[in-house]
């Protein structure tokens, strides 16, 4: 017997939507340094990842596909493979595409990993300026929504469950 035109349509835009997203191998984190400068954390838990992207949050824009405005982007050095930082206000030995970035007290943003062919991402971070003002060194502000953990504890546990 042949399986309904709607039932065959549906089994196959399920699999071709699941080819769409990304598959997410690790976390992003967020945290300061010791002089309060943001730092960028990554943990990928499987494949490799190859730059890092933070988007600012615009409420007021009225479309949607304006809503979220790049606000610095990084290409590691060399795929990343466990765990990596780098500092977001400063020039580092990752490739900054853009100037050192300066956070806005009156943005939130979202920051997360990605692959050049687009195969695989890290989780995103959702965070304020605010937000790190409450952070100490070694602390790490990670997932949605955010959860503070040491370093040690981010690094032990964003790999949990994939």
């Amino acid at each position: 017997m042949r399986p309904p035109a709607k039932a065959l349509l549906v089994v196959v835009a399920a699999g071709v939507c699941a080819s769409c997203t990304p598959r997410g191998v690790g976390a992003t984190g967020v945290g300061v340094t010791e002089h309060g400068h943001p730092v960028g954390f990554l943990h990928v838990c499987d494949e490799s990842i190859d730059g890092v992207t933070l988007y600012a949050q615009d409420y007021e824009a009225e479309v949607e596909d304006e809503a979220m405005a790049e606000a610095g982007s990084w290409v590691a050095p060399h795929p990343v493979h466990g765990t990596a930082q780098w500092q977001l206000d400063t020039t580092s030995d990752w490739d900054d595409a853009a100037e050192a970035v300066t956070l806005s007290e009156d943005e939130v943003y979202a920051m997360y990993g990605w692959t050049d062919t687009n195969s695989a991402s890290t989780d995103h971070v959702t965070f304020t300026q605010e937000d790190l003002q409450d952070l100490r060194p070694e602390q790490v502000l990670w997932g949605d929504p955010g959860r503070v953990t040491s370093l040690k504890e981010f690094n032990d546990e964003s790999c949990d469950g994939r």
